[in-house]
């Protein structure tokens, strides 16, 4: 049993690691689905003047996709990752392209036609306490240890990876507010 715990530790690792496996190249555009690809967020970086946008399309039409909202998204340059609901009514972005768990844009939620719902910072969710148990990196913290969507992607829980005795932290968040709930 003990090997098994160990085995899915390493398996956890491996694969929040590969979330931010990213060489910080300059960002492409990215397409990012809900888990049933009823929806497609695609991510246009900010080039020159022109800021970071997100398009939110609805697939499986004979004519293509068709444009649920296009907006832009509060990003400097571009998010690392996003979470599409499958709904498509919320889009979750996560962290500022080379800048993990350190700005104020960790996680931000999008609504309909892509309007900001709120967007918070590492800050809003651990003390600075718990702050020391976060994996350094160059770039910041590898603070995301995964996620899922409940009451049909109303409610969106995320783990925060902690080192030490403090263990991981969940939170949940009430997706239509932003706020918090338990």
């Amino acid at each position: 049993m003990k090997k098994f715990i160990v085995f899915i530790s390493f398996c956890v690792f491996i694969s929040v690691s590969s979330m931010y496996a990213k060489k910080w190249e300059k960002p492409k555009a990215e397409k990012f689905y809900s888990a049933n690809s009823n929806y497609c967020l695609l991510i246009q970086p900010a080039a020159g003047d022109t800021p970071c946008k997100g398009t939110l399309y609805q697939t499986g039409y004979k004519a293509g996709l068709l444009t649920v909202w296009s907006a832009k998204l509060v990003n400097p340059v571009s998010p690392v990752k996003a979470l599409v609901t499958d709904n498509g009514k919320y889009v979750i972005t996560f962290d500022d392209w080379e800048n993990l768990g350190t700005t104020d844009n960790m996680l931000v939620i999008y609504g309909t036609d892509g309007k900001l719902i709120k967007k918070y910072k590492i800050g809003d969710f651990i003390n600075n306490k718990l702050l020391e148990n976060l994996t350094e990196l160059e770039e910041g913290y590898l603070w995301y240890g995964g996620s899922s969507f409940e009451k049909d992607g109303e409610v969106f829980v995320f783990t925060i990876s902690l080192a030490g005795e403090s263990g991981d932290k969940t939170v949940k968040l009430l997706l239509k507010t932003g706020t918090r709930t338990e």
